[in-house]
């Protein structure tokens, strides 16, 4: 847990200044890298050769709509990490902070 809170730690005093950066080169340039990053990212998109898969047969033939939900709920709920997100933090109270660390904590510690 200690070396999660020292990366925070060093993040937080060295990502406000980088951030910055490159406003103090030009307004403009922290969006020309976004978008450049954007066409790169699409631009590998076209790239990949990978066929996808083919439908199935019965094109037609899904699993009704309460079902699919029941069933992604149903795993969310028996997931060890995905059950705090989705017992608790829809709830006024409860810190996103707070679950993300319990939810990384479990990680490290189930994995």
């Amino acid at each position: 847990m200690s070396a999660i809170q020292g990366r925070q730690g060093v993040t937080g005093l060295v990502d406000p200044p980088l951030g910055g950066l490159p406003f103090s080169v030009s307004r403009s340039l922290p969006v020309l890298a976004d978008v450049v990053s954007y066409l790169g990212a699409a631009v590998a998109a076209l790239l990949v050769r990978t066929p996808l898969p083919a439908p199935p047969p019965d094109g037609d033939a899904h699993e009704p709509p309460v079902r699919a939900m029941r069933s992604g709920l149903r795993f969310a709920w028996r997931h060890e990490v995905l059950r705090p997100d989705g017992c608790c933090s829809w709830l006024p109270p409860c810190s996103p902070r707070v679950w993300s660390r319990v939810r990384s904590c479990r990680a490290i510690r189930w994995c």
